[in-house]
């Protein structure tokens, strides 16, 4: 499925919850929805949170959108529960791959990666992009964005809610 964003980042995160269950039910984001969290998990979202502003802040209105796009379309996500989605909520491993990070090592299976470079990073200044993906393909749908600020953009989540689907 393809998801048309266009707008204010708070108003292309509205659109994509709601497109969201238009196409695959409010199951999808339900599951995601008013989890309570720890004062430890509250206390990692606000560092997490905290650094989305500083580079990135852009995020913050869309989970805000998508919160209120979720709730009025009969989902109710708060905006925790949404800046948990693209943050999570327990500290970084210190260690990656398995190595020793003291927490169990399906919580940390090998990654797929991404890369972008243009400008000076690249001969000719032109765009050039890459990713590897070894994850199972389920409920996904191509985003097309026209963001009010910045560059139009196509992107393809792991899937929907942006987490790796396990068999």
């Amino acid at each position: 499925p393809i998801i048309l964003l266009q707008g204010s980042d708070f108003e292309m995160g509205r659109q994509y919850a709601q497109q969201v269950v238009g196409i695959f039910g409010k199951w999808v984001l339900a599951r995601h929805a008013s989890r309570a969290f720890s004062a430890a998990e509250k206390a990692e979202l606000g560092r997490r949170e905290a650094q989305i502003q500083q580079h990135a802040p852009e995020i913050i209105g869309f989970c805000q959108g998508w919160a209120a796009g979720a709730t009025e379309a009969g989902v109710a996500m708060r905006y925790e529960d949404v800046l948990n989605i693209w943050t999570g909520c327990h500290p970084p491993a210190r260690e990656y791959f398995g190595l020793t990070n003291g927490l169990p090592d399906d919580l940390y299976p090998p990654a797929c990666s991404g890369h972008a470079a243009w400008g000076r990073a690249t001969r000719d200044g032109r765009l050039v992009t890459g990713s590897s993906g070894d994850h199972d393909c389920g409920y996904m749908a191509t985003i097309v964005a026209y963001p009010e600020t910045g560059y139009p953009f196509i992107y393809t989540p792991f899937s929907v809610t942006g987490e790796l689907p396990k068999i």
